[in-house]
């Protein structure tokens, strides 16, 4: 009966939703490629923790228009990570 109810146990946990994890930061875009949906960006630490300072080319969400951000652009953005992929999700440009 134990045995059985540790299968049960494992098998509802297996299935339980991985929750994402998001992000935020601020930086400046050096690259807007729009054929990938993508940006090369140069940001700071982010807020939560999740990475370090850098410049890192990182896939853009769909519902986000590109055309509203161009080289040298200072911007704040969002970023979630829920298949171990990074993917921006909010991108905001600063006052200029």
């Amino acid at each position: 009966m134990k045995m059985r109810a540790m299968l049960m146990l494992l098998c509802s946990l297996a299935a339980a939703p991985v929750w994402a994890i998001t992000d935020s930061g601020e930086g400046e875009i050096r690259k807007v490629n729009t054929e990938e949906r993508q940006v090369i960006l140069r940001h700071g630490d982010w807020k939560g923790g999740n990475m370090a300072a850098m410049t890192m080319a990182i896939p853009v969400a769909a519902d986000i228009n590109l055309n509203k951000v161009q080289r040298g652009d200072r911007v704040a953005f969002e970023v979630k990570n829920d298949s171990g992929q990074w993917v921006v999700t909010r991108l905001q440009p600063l006052s200029r």
